[in-house]
């Protein structure tokens, strides 16, 4: 199998929304989407939008990933 017929599947912004709602049930402010998630820019775009503060950063100080805060 060759790299170039390979295709990034993005994550669903309704799995995003999902998590979201899961970790504010729980008194969370934060959720965590790890660096090998593949989120796409509209969806980035579209959660600002919705609000939410966008940034890349370490969870944990071991991983580093896209963190979204309400």
């Amino acid at each position: 199998m060759k790299a170039k017929h390979l295709k990034k599947v993005p994550e669903a912004i309704e799995n995003i929304y999902k998590q979201i709602s899961e970790a504010n049930s729980n008194n969370q402010f934060k959720c965590f989407l790890p660096h090998f998630i593949y989120v796409t820019d509209e969806t980035r775009l579209q959660l600002i939008k919705d609000g939410y503060k966008i940034y890349e950063g370490n969870w944990d100080s071991l991983i580093t990933g896209l963190i979204i805060e309400w």
